[in-house]
């Protein structure tokens, strides 16, 4: 998941917040964490070598989903694209939109449309994820009114 910064001749590694747990567990000489449910890598080979460390993500794919009363969102970073899915409270797909991130960081022009193939893909790759995990949906998680 890392692209080149115009210009820069740099490699650029996506990192998010889960990503800390297992660094700081690196960092202080772990050798194994032992659960599963750990969705982080170790950043450490950035740290260590940041011109050309390199990540050992499963999928090489970052992973969101944000449960909300109406519905939900889940999305999928891979390279330069991320790839959102908006569901309704039934858990059924509402819409999509795919953005190219090194380009349009702003996520201003949906590309879903224009590269539907692309789509197609991320979105496989996503349900699969969320299917493997055993990832909630709103109405798994939501309580129902009577």
């Amino acid at each position: 998941m890392e692209s080149a910064e115009e210009g820069l001749g740099v490699a650029v590694s996506a990192v998010i917040g889960y990503d800390l747990l297992p660094t700081f567990f690196d960092l202080a000489g772990g050798k194994k964490l032992r659960s599963e449910e750990i969705d982080g890598v170790s950043i450490k080979p950035l740290l260590l070598n940041p011109a050309g460390g390199k990540l050992s993500r499963p999928d090489d794919a970052l992973y969101f989903s944000f449960i909300l009363p109406t519905g939900g969102m889940s999305s999928i970073r891979s390279g330069d694209y991320k790839l959102m899915l908006f569901w309704d409270k039934n858990d059924k797909q509402e819409s999509r939109a795919l953005y190219n991130l090194n380009v349009d960081p702003l996520e201003q022009t949906d590309l879903s449309g224009k590269e539907p193939k692309r789509a197609d893909a991320l979105q496989k790759q996503l349900i699969e994820y969320i299917e493997r995990v055993g990832g909630e949906m709103p109405t798994t998680v939501l309580p129902r009114k009577p």
